[in-house]
Order: structure tokens, then C-alpha cells, then sequence
């Protein structure tokens, strides 16, 4: 697959499984296998995965590993505590937040993208993103956020992209 797919793929949050050369090629019907189970799977190194968090749905991108955690548009008012901790990318637009607190994403540190786009924000604490050492892409547009305190992303060292409302 040519590398401005891959860019194209990653960029719109998409995944993509490579097959592998040495195994047996699949029959052209079959998808790409993915899985999107909310019980703890068996990993390749024999460790349990995660279970999804409950009203979310789950897919492990079975070639990269990388976990996508969809919580987008279920009303929610907290973001979920039971996040899987290996969640890479996490999307939780559409729902009913009006504020975050500092604690809210404290523990995943493994997460890369964050979508929170038209979900109704008005305000950010200060240490929200704390912690999100590896966040490279935040989606903030579409949300009633007139203000962020100085310090709000002192934690995303890696923060590559951020859409804010205008």
C-alpha cells in the first residue's frame, strides 16, 4: 500500500491491516479482520487485552495493536472512567459535556488523537490533558469555549495538531 494511503487512512482515523506476505493470501470477499469486542481478547504475547468501556465501542486494529475506543454521540455528561488504558485514539464527539475536569483522561497516557468536537464545552480545567505525554492530534471546534487557562497544555509535549472554535 503506497504511503499517501497510509497518511490519508491515519489522518481521517481510519485503520488499515496490511496482510502479510508470508502467509496465504485470503480469498478477495474477506475484510480485513478487526476486532471489536467489549470482553478481554488473548494478545499476540499471551496478556489480556482490555475490556471496552461500557456504552463504547472497540477496535484493535489487529495489525498495528493500536486500540480505537468510538464514544461519540451517547449522551454522555462525564467521560467514561473505564477507558481502556491502551486506548490510542478516542472519539467523544457529540456528547453532553459542558466541562471537563483535571482527572478526566489522567490515565491515558497511550493516547495519541482526541476528538471532543461539538460537545457542547463551555469550559477546560487547567490540568485536563495532563499527563497526555503522547496526544498529537485534539479536536476541540464546534463547541462554546471562549477561554482556556494559560497552563492547559502544559502536558502535551507532542501536541502536533489542535482545531479550536473560532
Amino acid at each position: 500500500m503506497n504511503h499517501f494511503v497510509l497518511l490519508l487512512l491515519y489522518t481521517l482515523g481510519t485503520s488499515a491491516v496490511l496482510a502479510d506476505p508470508n502467509k496465504e493470501e485470503t480469498r478477495p470477499s474477506e475484510q480485513p479482520r478487526l476486532s471489536a469486542d467489549s470482553k478481554p481478547s488473548e494478545e499476540p504475547n499471551g496478556q489480556k487485552s482490555e475490556p471496552c468501556s461500557k456504552g463504547c465501542s472497540c477496535i484493535q486494529d489487529d495489525y498495528s495493536l493500536e486500540l480505537n475506543v468510538y464514544c461519540s454521540t451517547r449522551n454522555f455528561t462525564q467521560v467514561p472512567s473505564d477507558i481502556p488504558l491502551s486506548t490510542r485514539s478516542l472519539w467523544l464527539d457529540g456528547n453532553l459535556f459542558t466541562t471537563l475536569p483535571a482527572a478526566a483522561f489522567e490515565k491515558l497516557s497511550n493516547l495519541e488523537f482526541l476528538n471532543l468536537q461539538s460537545s457542547l464545552l463551555v469550559s477546560l480545567d487547567g490540568h485536563v490533558f495532563r499527563g497526555l505525554n503522547s496526544l498529537a492530534h485534539l479536536h476541540l471546534e464546534r463547541n462554546n469555549i471562549r477561554s482556556l487557562p494559560g497552563i492547559v497544555f502544559q502536558g502535551t509535549p507532542n501536541l502536533a495538531s489542535l482545531k479550536m472554535p473560532m
